[in-house]
């Protein structure tokens, strides 16, 4: 990748960025949900959570996905969606 700076400052560790053009799943073969992401889901069903907020939703296969992995156990979690276009 090649880029020009246009703007001085400093790129911290776990911040997004944003690539016009760039497919992030597909191009980069990346799941909406990160390894942490999934812990963090399967521990919310035995704490009792009734809903759960997923970030850079692009498709309703991303929605999918998370309702797959709360499973039977937690088919009741309403999920809410941060859509990215």
């Amino acid at each position: 990748m090649i880029c020009r700076v246009e703007n001085d400052g400093e790129i911290k560790e776990n911040k997004p960025i944003y690539i016009p053009g760039l497919d992030w799943q597909k191009d980069l073969k990346l799941s909406v949900l990160a390894n942490n992401d999934v812990k963090v889901l399967h521990n919310s069903i035995n704490h009792g959570v009734h809903m759960v907020a997923v970030s850079c939703v692009e498709s309703k296969d991303d929605i999918h996905y998370v309702r797959k992995v709360l499973g039977m156990k937690g088919q009741h979690i309403k999920i809410l969606a941060k859509l990215q276009s």
